[in-house]
């Protein structure tokens, strides 16, 4: 396997002929030791079968592709939309003309720095969690060797003190709310439900004998959707009062 070591200016550039055609290497710089060391390697990788010629891609048409091979597959609709929501306002603005290639971690903590200038710690992290995941992608798809994201760090987020309706609150709200909504209500101040789990029960999912409600699903953009987390479907305890109010409503609901 022929292959050999050239300088330009005051770099050092590997070569190997592979196919018939000269490939050229990196990433020594001004080392004629790490030269020989590159050479070696890509030596070696020819040799065992290991070596991989690595894709060119831009950063834009890899999200594309991303998007549409794994993520609008893989993950539920309101998971796709933010991603796609994401990599569409702030990463391709940011990323899209650099070839994967070129992007660095040390380029993707910046953005990180950048963005925890005008937004939350929280907000910088749910835009870290598709980076890390596309890149993983890239390195299984061979348009990376090395995952640059792997070491991108998160921010901290300061836990927030939750504010919530104390008891003498509760009533006056519930009292003030229409009367076809209090058992919505009602049933989300006494289980703390999320909004979508909430409109995603149906009266099968009352167990009345045990006095629980059963989260089997949510609703995201009026339709049904598996629960946020595989925790997330669970069995919440209904208090004697929520449970009279739902037998209620029951008994006045259209069948």
């Amino acid at each position: 396997m022929r292959g050999g070591i050239a300088k330009k200016g005051n770099n050092y550039y590997v070569y190997l002929w592979i196919g018939g055609k000269k490939k050229w290497f990196s990433g020594a710089g001004d080392s004629k030791r790490r030269a020989e060391k590159i050479l070696n390697e890509k030596v070696s990788e020819l040799n065992s079968g290991a070596y991989q010629e690595i894709k060119k891609i831009r950063f834009k048409e890899f999200s594309t592709l991303w998007l549409e091979s794994y993520a609008k597959s893989k993950t539920k609709p309101s998971t796709f939309k933010s991603y796609k929501d994401i990599i569409d306002k702030h990463l391709k603005p940011k990323f899209g003309d650099y070839l994967l290639t070129e992007i660095n971690t040390a380029l993707l903590q910046k953005y990180v720095a950048m963005r925890l200038e005008s937004v939350k710690p929280k907000t910088v992290i749910n835009e870290i969690v598709p980076i890390k995941k596309m890149f993983k992608h890239a390195v299984r798809w061979g348009y990376l060797k090395v995952d640059p994201a792997g070491y991108v760090e998160r921010p901290r987020v300061e836990k927030e003190e939750m504010d919530i309706l104390t008891p003498e609150e509760i009533r006056p709200f519930l009292d003030s709310v229409t009367p076809k909504y209090r058992p919505f209500f009602l049933t989300a101040i006494l289980t703390g439900a999320r909004r979508g789990e909430l409109l995603g029960l149906q009266w099968r999912d009352v167990d009345w004998r045990n006095n629980q409600i059963h989260v089997r699903r949510s609703v995201w953009k009026r339709q049904f959707v598996t629960p946020k987390s595989k925790t997330s479907t669970r069995r919440i305890d209904m208090s004697p009062h929520l449970a009279m109010e739902l037998k209620k409503h029951k008994l006045a609901c259209p069948k």
